[in-house]
């Protein structure tokens, strides 16, 4: 496995006086990069990474909404189309420069570019340009009022993240693998599949709440081993969506487990365009022939909850109606029964154990309704680049954590979004997404989302599974408590005990 080591920064690496506190992690899955025409999307894993190397432009607050980070304010106009942030004095990237107005209306150019051809443009569709006024003032104008935009910019992610175009423009490929944002740390060293370490930024901006001069990112796919390492006090903090291992680790370990139960959810996406999941009963059936209940209760131990609708509790759009179908093995039966065709399908999974278990639950489920599954296991990216070009029937997928369902909601269920991997979608559908992603009103949006999950319980191109939960499993040297909100683990926060 090749090995890549990354320059330090010599002048603005801190010479110790004394061993340097070194706090330990542990991520799922390897960190693929950071510049957004090359990474596409951020997995969790890298995003726990780029949380230590960037700063969002704004943070949002239950209460108070808009909490400024890089830009001090962010101000709509009367009509909605036109969002202004003003950002704070003084800021600069690792590498020196500054962090201008220039710089951020320079990384929404490259996003927005057709020529580059982003996928991370479905996320931010709405924004027709972003232009800087004076060497603070970044003005967004939107083709049409946007209210989820103050989520998008506050929600770390492959379009929100803003890098030094010093070190862009010099070297984009070199720049996917050697990120040079504002926050308060900086690359010292990667090695692909193994390890990511990080050092303190002495010029940060902000006030780091946090005594750790230096952070180790280590790559342990296998949940049992990161359970482990953190037992044996070799990894200080470990990041799952495995509730059983939450468990097992306050039961057995006596280890400190956060909770974090956030927006979206996780689901299976079905292929509406590919028979016999173009038949809707064929849809339905599958959705009757699976206990989602006890599925997600008992491989979770009872951590993780059955999703209701889309959104989940962590975002806010609340809604009370229901988009699951409930168990029903006689009604799938006949529903197929209706079809008067047999009914074989592909399963397409990670291969992972988690990915295998899945499969081989919803095998076994569906064979007793009727239905033929064949299990096909790949490795995580070619499952996302299949199901994104549509080559699949049924995948596992999933709704961001996002506490704003615009994007998600635009991009996997519109029907002129090119991510729409299920092929679903008519003019009553694109109506009620579009009045959630261009009203203002939130009574109004929210009315809109709850009729749209009521139709996807009708319609079945997805099924949702569990709602989206993570764990942080902390061992006895930590202090604080890990932040999860977004899925990924922002340890910024954290301090480290004698």
């Amino acid at each position: 496995m090749p090995v890549f080591l990354v320059a330090l920064w010599g002048p603005m690496i801190p010479s110790w006086s004394q061993e340097p506190r070194t706090l330990t992690v542990a991520l799922e899955s390897d960190v693929k990069g950071f510049d957004p025409l090359q990474a596409r999307v951020m997995g969790i894993a890298t995003l726990t990474v780029a949380s230590a190397f960037y700063d969002t432009l704004i943070d949002l607050d239950d209460e108070s909404g808009v909490v400024p980070r890089l830009a001090e304010s962010l101000e709509a106009s009367k009509d909605g189309r036109t969002w202004t942030a003003t950002l704070r004095e003084g800021v600069k990237f690792h590498d020196g420069t500054a962090l201008d107005a220039e710089a951020v209306a320079y990384h929404f150019k490259r996003l927005l570019d057709p020529g580059n051809k982003c996928p991370c443009r479905r996320l931010i569709g709405p924004i027709e340009k972003v232009e800087a006024s004076d060497s603070r003032t970044v003005v967004f104008r939107l083709a049409h009022p946007w209210a989820a935009l103050p989520a998008v910019l506050a929600e770390p992610s492959v379009v929100s993240l803003v890098g030094s175009p010093a070190a862009i423009r010099a070297d984009a490929k070199a720049y996917h693998r050697n990120p040079v944002g504002t926050g308060p740390y900086m690359l010292a060293k990667a090695t692909p599949g193994v390890s990511v370490v990080v050092t303190r930024n002495p010029n940060y901006w902000g006030t780091l709440d946090s005594n750790v001069d230096r952070i180790e990112f280590r790559v342990l796919p296998d949940q049992d081993s990161r359970l482990a390492a953190v037992r044996a006090g070799d990894v200080d903090v470990a990041w799952t969506v495995d509730g059983r291992s939450a468990r097992r680790a306050v039961q057995n370990a006596g280890l400190a487990v956060t909770r974090y139960e956030g927006a979206g959810a996780r689901m299976l996406v079905l292929n509406t365009r590919k028979a016999p999941l173009d038949d809707a009963r064929v849809r339905q059936a599958l959705a009757h022939g699976l206990d989602m209940e006890l599925i997600v209760r008992s491989s979770s131990d009872g951590e993780v909850a059955p999703a209701t609708d889309p959104y989940g509790p962590g975002a806010d759009i609340a809604c009370q109606a229901t988009a699951a179908r409930a168990y029903d093995l006689q009604r799938a039966r006949t529903l197929l029964a209706e079809y008067e065709q047999p009914v074989s399908l592909t399963f397409l999974h990670t291969a992972t154990p988690r990915g295998r278990e899945m499969g081989q639950i919803v095998q076994q489920y569906w064979q007793q309704a009727g239905v033929e599954v064949k299990l096909e296991a790949v490795a995580q990216a070619e499952l996302l680049q299949r199901v994104i070009k549509r080559d699949f029937e049924v995948s596992a997928w999933r709704f961001r954590d996002s506490r704003d369902p615009d994007p998600d909601v635009f991009g996997l269920l519109h029907s002129r979004s090119p991510l729409n991997v299920t092929g679903y979608g008519d003019l009553e559908t694109d109506g009620l997404i579009m009045k959630g992603r261009t009203s203002t009103d939130a009574d109004a949006r929210r009315q809109a989302y709850c009729t749209l999950a009521r139709r996807l319980s009708v319609d079945v191109p997805l099924i949702l599974t569990g709602r989206n939960t993570y764990f942080a499993l902390a061992g006895p040297r930590v202090r604080g408590t890990p932040a999860l909100r977004g899925g990924f683990l922002d340890v910024r926060g954290l301090r480290l005990g004698e």
